[in-house]
């Protein structure tokens, strides 16, 4: 497999390969302070075990387990010995979960999320970028049709983009349907959050076409990818401070937003000229995958601007970009054989 395809082609080896390197940060980290809490705090090793050695099969995790280990890490921290005890239970008591389903699409209704549930969601996606009141539940008269469209959508991506589909497969438990509010004037479009990986969070209200909201969830698994490959330091080393123009935001971003945005959005291109190359798409499906892969294109140019003027790269990170523009300049859905 050469350099370029590990680099930026989606594929569902690529997907497992970030799967597991998340993961195997997941065992180290989890492997530390379980070693260093010993002593203060009660560790259940038989189910410290049992988690350590889930992270090293390859299988799906329950996305809520992220969430869980980001919990400790931040009463670790900042907390008392009781909260840090409770932190260790709560995510321990996840340990024999059993396995998620293969990739779900899980409305934020009551049906499917408890109270406490919902809880942790809102806590594993609420950010500076994001709101908690953002976040609402879809309406029980919308839920059959955002169901059938999410369906209809992931559909056309595993027929006619099937190594996007493939990776998204890999590196996605749940999607994670609700309803967008306005906020400060600001409503979100989709969400994916390093605290809860595997989650993607999508505004259902806002009207999209199938192929739009294929490429909504090309964009949030995306990120996702990426924060697999690089969950520290996202593949640049400038301040955060440091606020510049964003291809995808209103307002500036920090450069390893401006990163993610301009990566993604090759991604969405990616997709999308799948299936304009797909022999069984159809011409209408066709013509409008190929308008908005233009549209991706075009705002990639400007994220690869902002970054090759003032990105300074990690050295992986300069090689995806690089990838990732050979790729956009070809016009082509793949510069070599999947």
């Amino acid at each position: 497999m050469t350099e370029s395809r590990n680099r930026f082609f989606p594929s569902v080896d690529n997907g497992l390969q970030a799967r597991a390197a998340i993961h195997a940060r997941l065992h180290e980290s989890l492997a530390h302070i379980f070693e260093q809490c010993e002593g203060h705090v009660t560790i259940d090793w038989s189910r410290a075990d049992m988690l350590l050695l889930r992270t090293t099969t390859g299988e799906r995790l329950p996305p809520v387990l992220f969430g869980h280990y980001f919990r400790l890490v931040q009463v670790i921290e900042n907390g008392t010995m009781d909260e840090v005890q409770q932190a260790v239970d709560t995510l321990l008591n996840h340990a024999s979960d059993a396995d998620v389903v293969p990739m779900r699409v899980r409305p934020l209704v009551r049906q499917e999320f408890t109270v406490e549930e919902e809880a942790d969601l809102r806590r594993e996606f609420v950010s500076e970028s994001l709101h908690d009141e953002q976040i609402r539940h879809l309406d029980d008269n919308g839920l059959a049709s955002t169901l059938d469209q999410f369906n209809r959508s992931l559909s056309i991506l595993r027929t006619h983009a099937p190594q996007t589909y493939g990776e998204i497969d890999a590196l996605v438990c749940e999607f994670v349907p609700a309803l967008g509010h306005a906020w400060e004037g600001m409503e979100f479009d989709g969400c994916s959050s390093l605290e809860r990986w595997g989650t993607v969070l999508i505004n259902a209200k806002l009207p999209r076409t199938d192929l739009q909201l294929c490429e909504a969830i090309t964009h949030e698994s995306a990120h996702n990818a990426l924060f697999a490959m690089a969950p520290v330091n996202f593949h640049v080393e400038n301040d955060p401070d440091e606020l510049y123009k964003s291809p995808l935001r209103l307002d500036p971003r920090p450069m390893n937003g401006i990163y993610h945005a301009t990566f993604v959005l090759a991604r969405m291109c990616f997709a999308m000229r799948e299936v304009a190359a797909s022999a069984t798409a159809g011409v209408a499906l066709q013509e409008e995958a190929l308008k908005l892969a233009r549209e991706s294109a075009r705002l990639f140019a400007d994220g690869h601007e902002v970054l090759e003027k003032h990105a300074r790269y990690t050295p992986e990170g300069r090689r995806i970009m690089q990838d990732a523009a050979r790729y956009m300049s070809t016009g082509a859905v793949c510069n070599e054989n999947p």
